[in-house]
């Protein structure tokens, strides 16, 4: 098969091997019989709780038909994602706009990431700030903006 890695950057190999087998109506103990891959380490894997080996890849690729090597390098693209997220520099903590914390009752407002979630933030504060939070908001992305 041929897939088009550019889609699925990202996206950790777990959640395509679990979409293909949903698809193809196997489970994950029948994967694990048919690959010798442990099946806690298959559902690890799935989870997202254990990077996928080169072996593990490439009999798993086997199995379900993706192009050799494509899991392995959703892996590798999925780590460099993580990476960059990690070491990207954040806003302080100290600094974020002042907005009232009852705008985000349903997240953990001091954890806020203000930047990876900017989208979200502008779309609630239209929703329920107000006119003086709204522009405290504008004048806290334009200046980050500028940076």
């Amino acid at each position: 098969m041929d897939f088009k890695i550019e889609k699925y950057k990202g996206i950790p190999p777990g959640k395509i091997i679990a979409r293909k087998l949903l698809k193809l109506n196997i489970s994950q103990r029948d994967l694990s019989a048919q690959t010798q891959i442990h099946y806690q380490t298959i559902n690890a894997i799935i989870k997202g709780k254990r990077k996928i080996t080169l072996e593990q890849s490439r009999a798993i690729e086997k199995k379900l038909g993706f192009d050799t090597g494509f899991l392995y390098l959703l892996q590798s693209y999925f780590e460099v994602i993580r990476y960059e997220e990690v070491t990207r520099p954040r806003q302080s903590k100290a600094t974020p706009p002042r907005i009232r914390k009852v705008i985000f009752w349903d997240v953990d407002y001091d954890t806020l990431d203000w930047i990876k979630y900017r989208d979200f933030i502008v779309e609630r504060v239209n929703q329920r700030g107000s006119a003086a939070e709204k522009k405290e908001l504008t004048l806290y992305y334009e200046s980050l903006d500028k940076k």
